[in-house]
């Protein structure tokens, strides 16, 4: 919960800014993508589950042999899942939501993703100093920071992206299930 309410002040750093400046609060705030989007705006978040946990089964596929996976049980726990849940929540609000929606306003929709996942892979290559065969980790990473921030860009909001990313995250982990 620390770490939501921690990517969460960025954001929340940026509307009182925006504001100070003499902006509206809510344009602000929807370019902070923190907008509740539509129930449409949902289906498209839900509809990223599959190539998520499908990108994810793929890295989890060509991580080594040694490599501990978790049992469905601890997946499934609702420990697990909320937990899960609000990691995506705070990655979306920061990286998607704050740091994507700046970019893409500034550099274009392409090059503001790619940078906007670029940085969120860069947080991930942490994992390489316990054990450089985890790289498919990185890549994957890398591409589902990307299709977030595609969903980003077409919807103006961040919270469909946690959906997907939960969820799809939570999918890809089941099966790869020990």
């Amino acid at each position: 919960m620390l770490t939501l309410l921690l990517y969460c002040v960025p954001t929340i750093l940026y509307v009182v800014w925006r504001t100070r400046q003499g902006d509206d609060r809510r344009e602000a705030i929807a370019d902070a993508g923190a907008v509740p989007g539509t129930g449409r705006d949902s289906l498209w978040g839900l509809a990223l589950i599959v190539p998520i946990a499908l990108v994810g089964w793929v890295a989890g596929m060509l991580l080594p042999a040694t490599t501990t996976r978790a049992p469905l049980s601890d997946i499934l726990a609702p420990t697990t899942i909320a937990l899960t849940l609000v990691g995506a929540a705070g990655t979306e609000i920061l990286f998607r939501g704050l740091l994507g929606g700046v970019l893409m306003r500034r550099l274009g929709m392409l090059p503001g993703n790619t940078v906007q996942a670029a940085i969120s892979m860069l947080l991930s290559l942490t994992v390489l100093l316990t054990d450089a065969r985890l790289w498919p980790l990185v890549i994957a990473e890398f591409v589902v920071a990307w299709l977030l921030g595609a969903l980003r860009a077409r919807l103006g909001t961040c919270f469909p992206g946690i959906l997907a990313a939960g969820l799809g995250q939570l999918a890809a982990a089941a099966l790869l299930a020990g």
